[in-house]
């Protein structure tokens, strides 16, 4: 692993980097930044602060390489937002909000940009006579969690990652263990306010802009505005949630006819059923996680299938019991021990090398054989890779494929392939040559071109198909009506306008001429 010195030097050159080009730039860069200080009380990182601005450019992602925004504004206000976006567009300069920096490649910070970063916008109240939480953009899942439970008795329909910022997890679709049972984390989401491209304050309902709000269901993060406020509908939850873990022996064998008969089973289970199946790192045992928010019993479930009987020996199953946010607690990994910690933005084990790719299913169980390549594909090229598998159905699919941006609901769930490297498991390459191999081997199945846009993956090359399938063309009408210049795009896969523009704002993308 790199040494913290190593980790120092790189850190310092980089900030050195971004001073040297900030003292050499240009007029759009400088009439950008003397607008932003002329507003008040609003907090501007410059490159002349290296301390302050290596922290309102840092981002999950390890593999990721540093970029250099003109500048960073952290607002505390929609108002000041709406301020610092008409600075934008008046130095014509391209925006970035970032909220919980989780992107997967990183494109939450890019080059030659206005960042507006959003974490101090976390207030988050929980209404309990309403059933609606409200919250700012920079608010993650964690700080909703324990509000939502301790103000208001109720749940969130949530990924299992706590720091993840509330606004890209919405905005990509949004998954957990409950969505069989809740429907996306977009479903839930009862309105939204937003600075567009003209530096407006819209109100963003069903009955309000509609058409931005069947986009921003799965369209994802940083299309088209900047979020200041949500307005989600909170769920209720049963005063036990049931846990099990099913473990079978350590066989490429068994591990192929588990994940055959799980894929096709578990989508077609009780609701409120939420499960998954891992194999790896270092492993080929097939280890099951099932959480249970229904009134009857999740020994019965399991005993009324075939789960037991598969493989040479018995499974090892253990079953406990939790209140919803202690199952929060204990879906979040990573050495959580209380529910106080669900409101911290980090933790020191957080952030790793990797990379990760996303594939949804909907053949019902695709062969044995077919798993058994894929776990001796990692065994032989990545051990330490690790191969999941999320359940689909229920409410998910309920609507249809095109009632929001989110194409996807009549999958029966989902692979993710990772890879990971900072730890010594693996090489870079290595971990890259068999998540491709993967890929490879799913696509010659005969699956779709279908991926969870928030596992965004720059290594995707039809990746409008994958990520929206029919509804991209939707997508981009909508933005060349509230964003005809792509004042907020990524500087690839970003969704565009359907006509190609004149590049007026910096930086250039690939959909400008």
């Amino acid at each position: 692993m790199p040494s913290l010195l190593s980790y120092w030097l790189s850190g310092y050159l980089a900030i050195s980097l971004a001073l040297v080009t900030f003292c050499n730039a240009g007029h759009k860069e400088g009439l950008l930044v003397d607008c932003l200080e002329q507003i008040p009380n609003l907090d501007v990182v410059l490159p002349t602060d290296p301390r302050e601005y290596k922290n309102a450019t840092s981002v999950w992602e390890l593999k990721i390489p540093r970029e250099y925004p003109v500048a960073v504004v952290i607002p505390s206000s929609a108002k000041e937002i709406q301020a610092a976006v008409k600075c934008a567009i008046e130095a014509k300069i391209r925006v970035v909000p970032k909220a919980g920096g989780h992107s997967y490649e990183g494109w939450s910070v890019q080059n030659g940009t206005l960042g507006i970063d959003l974490q101090a916008m976390d207030s988050v109240v929980a209404d309990k006579s309403t059933g609606i939480v409200t919250a700012g953009p920079g608010a993650t899942l964690g700080m909703l969690y324990y509000h939502a439970w301790f103000d208001a008795g109720k749940g969130i329909n949530g990924g299992t990652c706590p720091p993840v910022g509330l606004s890209g997890f919405l905005l990509g679709g949004g998954f957990g263990y409950y969505s069989r049972r809740a429907g996306m984390g977009c479903d839930n989401v009862v309105s939204f306010d937003m600075v567009d491209a003209k530096g407006r304050l819209l109100k963003v309902s069903k009955r309000q802009n509609k058409d931005l709000f069947w986009a921003m269901c799965g369209g994802g993060g940083g299309n088209y505005g900047v979020i200041t406020k949500w307005s989600v509908k909170m769920m209720d939850v049963p005063d036990v949630i049931q846990y099990a873990s099913v473990t079978y022996a350590d066989n490429v064998d068994t591990a192929a006819q588990v994940a055959d008969y799980f894929q096709s089973w578990a989508s077609s289970a009780d609701a409120n059923l939420g499960s998954e199946l891992h194999v790896g790192p270092n492993s080929s045992a097939a280890k099951l996680f099932f959480f249970y928010a229904g009134s009857g019993s999740l020994s019965d479930i399991i005993d009324a299938s075939n789960l037991k009987s598969l493989g040479s020996s018995a499974p090892k199953i253990s079953y406990k019991n939790y209140t919803w946010i202690d199952a929060v607690v204990a879906q979040a990994g990573w050495g959580l021990q209380s529910p106080e910690q669900l409101l911290q933005r980090s933790w020191p084990d957080e952030q790793d090398y990797r990379k990760e790719k996303s594939h949804y299913v909907f053949s019902p169980g695709w062969s044995t054989s077919l798993y058994k390549t894929l776990f001796t594909q990692m065994r032989d090229m990545y051990p330490g890779g690790n191969i999941k598998f999320r359940t689909s159905g229920g409410k998910i699919a309920t609507k249809s494929t095109t009632a929001t941006a989110f194409p996807w609901r009549s999958a029966l769930g989902w692979v993710i392939t990772k890879g990971t490297w900072g730890d010594g498991s693996g090489s870079k390459q290595a971990a890259y040559a068999w998540l491709e191999k993967a890929s490879a081997t799913i696509a010659a199945a005969g699956e779709k071109n279908a991926a969870y846009v928030n596992y965004i993956d720059s290594l995707l090359t039809d990746w409008p198909e994958a990520y929206y399938a029919q509804n991209y063309k939707r997508l981009q009408s909508i933005k060349s009506k509230v964003d005809p210049q792509d004042m907020f795009t990524y500087p690839i896969q970003g969704i565009v306008g359907s006509k190609p523009i004149s590049c007026t704002l910096q930086p250039c993308v690939a959909s400008s001429s």
